[in-house]
């Protein structure tokens, strides 16, 4: 969990959150915010703490499970009122996120993975982008294309696997069709979260 609005805070909170939750969050980006505000009322401090939380999938960058809610203390000291507000929105939010995780994983298992192709410096129709979409149709549901440069097509697709999985099986897809050979063809590289494959000559 990470924002440039805390530090300390953030840390405290993302332990608190991975103690309690009942997956496990190995290699699962936890993106989130931390604010709080503090009222001294005598001889007690009130902590109002507001936390968001989000889960992204590393293999499509999509967010599959997110928290968001207000938390309200009472104590003798501001470390001790903010770290029970913590600690009390840490166990919601594992249960929300945990339940989310764990249903994004099981739809994912049954219905597969979002994914995003992109297949740059295309010269030819014909000879490279129609061979290149025959193989990909083959390991892949095609969602939906879009040509964001003349040399450029971005592909979002469905796919039963991981991302590296998935750059494997278009290799195979494609074999050793011609114009697709080591020294005109490169790929799968990840980059900004997709699976980029270009044409060198």
């Amino acid at each position: 969990l990470r924002s440039g609005l805390c530090n300390r805070a953030c840390d405290k909170t993302v332990y608190e959150l991975k103690k309690n939750l009942t997956i496990p969050v190995v290699n699962i980006p936890i993106n989130g915010t931390f604010t709080g505000a503090y009222e001294v009322k005598g001889n007690k401090i009130k902590a109002s703490l507001q936390i968001g939380v989000e889960v992204i999938d590393v293999n499509s960058g999509e967010v599959i499970a997110a928290f968001s809610n207000g938390v309200h203390t009472v104590a003798t000291s501001k470390e001790v009122a903010r770290n029970g507000g913590i600690n009390k929105a840490a166990v919601v939010a594992a249960r929300t996120l945990s339940e989310q995780v764990m249903e994004a994983w099981i739809n994912a298992a049954d219905n597969g993975s979002q994914f995003v192709v992109e297949l740059r410096k295309m010269k030819s129709a014909r000879s490279q982008k129609i061979p290149f979409e025959k193989a990909l149709k083959g390991v892949v549901t095609i969602n939906s294309q879009t040509q964001p440069a003349k040399d450029v097509v971005t592909y979002s697709v469905t796919f039963k696997g991981s991302k590296g999985d998935l750059g494997t099986a278009i290799l195979e897809a494609i074999g050793d069709k011609p114009g697709f050979d080591e020294k005109s063809f490169d790929g799968p590289h990840d980059i900004d979260g997709k699976v980029v494959f270009e044409f060198l000559k």
